[in-house]
């Protein structure tokens, strides 16, 4: 990583806490610098009234993937720090962004060009 070189000193993250990666560099929600965490997520979505037991299947799948040891090893090169829920709380994760960031768009005027 560039920080431990010394050729780059981050200020902060933009995430609602430090990082355990690195625990020496502020929030800036914590710092009060900025108000709305942008914390980077990735889900894998599948075609309306997909099976159950499919849904299980693969949920199952990522879950043992994502803690293989090689995956651990690249989320430590990569300073990505991974959690993995169940596919009840994806989905309600998946509702409330769109829902805040819809409001963020609304306030703020934001408009497609």
């Amino acid at each position: 990583m560039c920080r431990k070189s010394g050729r780059l000193t981050p200020l902060g993250i933009v995430s609602a806490k430090r990082s355990p990666l690195l625990p020496d560099v502020p929030s800036l929600v914590e710092d009060r610098i900025f108000d709305a965490p942008a914390d980077f997520w990735m889900g894998l979505a599948g075609p309306p009234r997909m099976p159950a037991t499919l849904v299980k299947q693969l949920s199952h799948a990522l879950t043992k993937a994502v803690q293989s040891p090689e995956m651990k090893q690249f989320f430590q090169k990569t300073a990505t720090e991974p959690a993995f829920t169940d596919p009840g709380s994806f989905e309600a994760l998946w509702q409330s962004e769109q829902h805040r960031w819809a409001e963020v768009i609304r306030a703020r005027h934001i408009r497609a060009e």
